[in-house]
């Protein structure tokens, strides 16, 4: 039988390749129901489409072929989405975006083009012939997780329809009721790999923490953004009633008479500048939600992904224990058994046997990776916490910045007084700004405001009579 095209290209090509792979220009393909979207894959001289379903077929086949390595995770978001909008050019590019940076992980996996054949029928094999290449990838290796597992963070088997995945979930099975009976059997590298566990689970935990706190950072912004359009509403609301006792109170020229006209002046400009800061406000609080709070989200997922490599080598430590303990009663068996049940015992013997040292391979291998792996990801995901930090911090300096700009053009206004000064060159009065008393700058002194006079009993009726008022030192 003549091998598929895909598996004709020149021995080595791949590697050449590097590290470089790039998810562009998203189209719809098909009519009606059977409308998608397909994804053109960019890698050195390779370009190929694949749809959603092809991401996700690759992500597991990774799991299986690389057990261990840290494999980004595909966000799977259900939509309620239906018909056209499910193809929203918003919506396409975030899922391009996680796409991209998935295969990207992938690449950076060492030695990945040697260990996974998937990748390579994902990157070569033409429409007609991908799905007999994916059948025949799996069966020369089949999955150890489902398509529905990929996504459970549970340390459950996960039951496979056929093959090496049928002896996994008869695994989880015993795993269930005899864990707690036997022991599990190690690697050189556990205490290594306790030490893993331990800090990425925390990690988890610190990263969920942190994204609690970065919502409430983000409703104070939005709730300070609320409260400063409600003041400058309600100061406009004052304006109008004053204009309106005005005109009723003086008739059409009450306005001009007011003593007071920069009083309007002053209600006007605030109501108009809380306006600009409420725009401002309004884009600073969608850049913390987009760097800070989704930045937060993907690495919480960055640390889950490595997670799942740590469960995956738990689940191949229960599957190779539960295949030695079987063994073992198996042998007792052959000891003691009948001889009509000898063969019959022995050929289910020869067959664990095969199958447990399948499953050992798999488990050194995935135990070394693993600590490999901790090393060359541990980096990674603390920059990125470092560029979340470094975002928001970046955030709150520019937005504090032009936050404090528009309250200064508000100044003036509440500075303003009567016949202060001739206009600038704006048409707006000069006044005294704050950072000049601040800096010590010598202003006239303003004149002496004549002496209070007492109040008398009329203007204040609710005062007590002078022979009922309370003297200091009467109450016991």
């Amino acid at each position: 039988m003549s091998e598929p095209s895909w598996a004709s290209i020149e021995k080595g090509a791949l590697h050449h390749v590097g590290k470089e792979v790039h998810v562009r220009t998203p189209i719809n393909q098909g009519e009606g129901r059977n409308m998608h979207v397909t994804y053109l894959v960019v890698t050195g001289g390779i370009e190929t489409r694949r749809r959603y379903s092809e991401f996700q077929w690759l992500y597991n086949r990774v799991l299986t072929e690389a057990p261990g390595a840290y494999v980004p995770i595909i966000p799977h978001k259900r939509t309620a989405l239906i018909g056209e909008a499910k193809f929203s050019p918003e919506f396409v590019e975030e899922r391009r975006m996680n796409l991209e940076y998935f295969l990207q992980g992938v690449f950076q996996i060492p030695l990945i083009l040697d260990i996974c054949p998937s990748l390579k029928v994902f990157l070569t094999a033409g429409d007609e012939e991908l799905e007999a290449a994916k059948k025949e990838v799996e069966a020369g290796n089949p999955s150890l997780v489902s398509t529905t597992d990929m996504n459970d963070d549970t340390d459950n088997v996960a039951e496979a329809k056929k093959g090496f995945g049928n002896l996994l979930a008869k695994a989880k099975t015993a795993t269930q009721t005899r864990l707690g009976n036997m022991e599990l059997l190690e690697t050189k590298e556990e205490d290594e790999i306790a030490a893993i566990k331990l800090y990425f689970s925390r990690l988890d935990v610190h990263v969920k923490e942190m994204i609690t706190a970065a919502e409430k950072l983000i409703k104070t912004t939005s709730d300070r953004l609320g409260a400063t359009n409600d003041l400058g509403v309600k100061v406009a609301e004052w304006k109008f009633s004053r204009d309106d006792f005005l005109d009723n109170t003086y008739g059409p020229e009450g306005r001009l008479l007011d003593d007071h006209q920069e009083i309007p002046k002053m209600m006007s400009a605030f109501a108009h500048f809380t306006e600009d800061i409420r725009l401002t406000m309004e884009h600073q609080s969608a850049l913390e939600r987009e760097r800070l709070e989704q930045g937060l989200h993907k690495l919480a997922l960055d640390v889950t992904a490595f997670k799942r490599s740590l469960n995956t080598r738990k689940k191949l430590q229960y599957a190779y224990t539960t295949k030695e303990n079987q063994i073992k009663q198996l042998k007792k068996q052959l000891n003691v058994g009948k001889k009509n049940n000898i063969d019959k015992v022995s050929a289910e013997l020869h067959d664990l046997e095969k199958s447990s040292s399948i499953l050992k391979v798999k488990f050194e291998e995935c135990s070394v990776r693993v600590t490999k792996e901790a090393t060359r990801v541990r980096p990674i995901v603390e920059d990125k916490l470092k560029g979340c930090l470094r975002e928001y911090a970046n955030i709150q300096v520019s937005y504090g910045e032009k936050v404090r700009e528009s309250w200064s053009k508000i100044m003036p206004s509440l500075n303003e007084e009567e016949d202060s000064g001739e206009p600038d060159a704006t048409g707006k009065l000069t006044t005294i700004q704050l950072s000049e008393a601040d800096s010590g700058a010598i202003h006239p002194p303003p004149a002496a405001a004549p002496p209070p006079l007492p109040p008398t009993e009329s203007e204040f009726p609710d005062v007590l009579p002078n022979d009922e008022e309370e003297k200091p030192g009467s109450e016991e």
